[in-house]
């Protein structure tokens, strides 16, 4: 299945968690950046999340 990225201001953080949510529903491999662990390289992380995807839509 596809894979998301979501990028969101932190204003929308419950509205990009209900999308991503719902996008893992429907099957779709979803990147949200609750998926940083404490202590990590939070700006790596982000860097090769986003390298990985196929497609990046503007927020």
């Amino acid at each position: 299945m596809s894979h998301v990225f979501i990028s969101y201001s932190k204003k929308d953080r419950d509205y990009a968690r209900r999308l991503a949510d719902r996008l893992i529903e429907r099957g779709f491999d979803v990147w949200i950046d609750d998926r940083i662990d404490y202590g990590d390289d939070w700006w790596r992380t982000i860097v090769r999340a986003i390298a990985a995807q196929r497609r990046l839509s503007p927020s």
